[in-house]
């Protein structure tokens, strides 16, 4: 069975809409649903936002349900122009994710976002098969590093020091670091993508703003891509 995370009410309730067959179930606290792309078993499931939510609500699927194989965590982001200028409503795919808030420097000689024990960067899988199935569709999109934290990233001087410290970022969100490292400690393979829904410096209006005009086709453009990647899963 494939799992789908998605964050936001907006951003599941666009992959509901995606299903066949949909049937909510329930799982302890975690809002799920279950039912079809593509003839392929999906389960759907909201984290809620930020690094812990994702932890808790992830582990408990993975403890209520065996059967999964391959975990596809989607949403939306907030783009860093970086040298791929990426706009509001493309694609990231994450080669990469890492976690932007965590520093264990001064209590060792280590890495700005190492977490002991675990790797910087949390590697992701069938980045080719996603680019394959993205090229179906009339959505940009890019590849690079997704870097999490518990903070929406709204100022220019915030997302130029994630930029020093970690390699090839173009996007940050809440969770997907989160749910890197369960998947990594679970060793089960996951993907990353998501739809920008702000860009940290545009002069056209704050965060905040671009945050709630697009969020809705962000979640839309997201679950559309989930879709296309889901059709090549053999």
């Amino acid at each position: 069975m494939i799992l789908c995370i998605a964050a936001m009410n907006e951003e599941y309730d666009a992959l509901v809409d995606l299903l066949d067959n949909a049937k909510e179930e329930t799982s302890h606290h975690v809002k799920v649903h279950r039912g079809q792309i593509d003839n392929k078993e999906v389960l759907l499931m909201l984290s809620g936002i930020g690094k812990v939510n994702a932890t808790l609500t992830l582990t408990t699927i993975l403890n209520d349900y065996k059967n999964i194989e391959f975990i596809i965590n989607i949403g939306s982001a907030g783009g860093i122009k970086s040298k791929y200028n990426v706009k509001q409503l493309d694609i990231v795919v994450a080669k990469k994710v890492c976690q932007h808030d965590v520093d264990l420097t001064a209590a060792g000689d280590r890495p700005y976002g190492e977490i002991p024990g675990m790797p910087l960067y949390f590697e992701t899988n069938l980045q080719q098969i996603m680019l394959e199935a993205l090229a179906s569709t009339n959505l940009t999109y890019h590849t690079a590093t997704i870097a999490s934290g518990d903070t929406f990233v709204a100022t220019e001087e915030k997302a130029n020091f994630i930029e020093e410290h970690f390699e090839d970022v173009c996007a940050v969100d809440m969770e997907a670091g989160a749910i890197a490292q369960v998947a990594y400690v679970k060793e089960i393979p996951f993907v990353v993508f998501r739809s920008i829904s702000d860009v940290v410096g545009e002069e056209e209006d704050g965060n905040q703003l671009q945050f709630d005009k697009y969020i809705l086709e962000a979640s839309k453009n997201s679950a559309l891509a989930t879709k296309a990647v889901i059709q090549t899963f053999k």
